[in-house]
């Protein structure tokens, strides 16, 4: 916290959920639900985090994930160029947590962060969003006889 080279806003970013201003009971809410992810199978995974620009969205979800225990993966939205780079980073992210287990006996759970959603939209990306969602699908198909649900939390902000 004391290099001189950070700026501004990540010096003063808040790095605990405490350090949070205002929606105390949003937050808490949220840090008990992402709390309970590992242990009930029925909770859905997919979470959504909205709000203007600049208020925290990413920041709170580093937060959470690390404060229990997730191995985060984070996508920007802005950087997919199209369905077929969504489809293969998706495929990509639901099997990443395998290889860092096998080869560092990294037993925490993957979670991804999907920041900037709404440049799937925004920009036109051709068959971004039905990309995303398909993969989604496809997922919860593949895991329908163990809990059919999605077994990797993702937020989206």
């Amino acid at each position: 916290m004391n290099n001189p080279n950070n700026i501004w806003v990540d010096k003063y970013k808040p790095k605990t959920l405490d350090e949070f201003v205002g929606n105390k009971n949003v937050l808490q809410r949220l840090d008990n639900y992402i709390g309970n992810l590992r242990d009930n199978p029925s909770l859905v995974k997919n979470i959504l985090i909205s709000g203007n620009s600049g208020i925290g969205k990413t920041t709170l979800a580093y937060i959470l994930l690390k404060k229990h225990n997730y191995r985060i993966i984070e996508f920007n939205a802005s950087n997919m160029e199209g369905s077929k780079t969504i489809k293969t980073i998706m495929k990509n992210a639901f099997f990443h947590g395998n290889v860092l287990e096998m080869f560092n006996q990294d037993k925490r759970t993957t979670a991804i962060i999907i920041d900037e959603l709404d440049a799937l939209l925004s920009m036109g990306i051709k068959g971004g969003i039905s990309e995303l969602l398909t993969t989604l699908k496809k997922s919860v198909m593949k895991n329908k006889n163990r809990c059919n649900k999605i077994i990797t939390p993702i937020i989206f902000t």
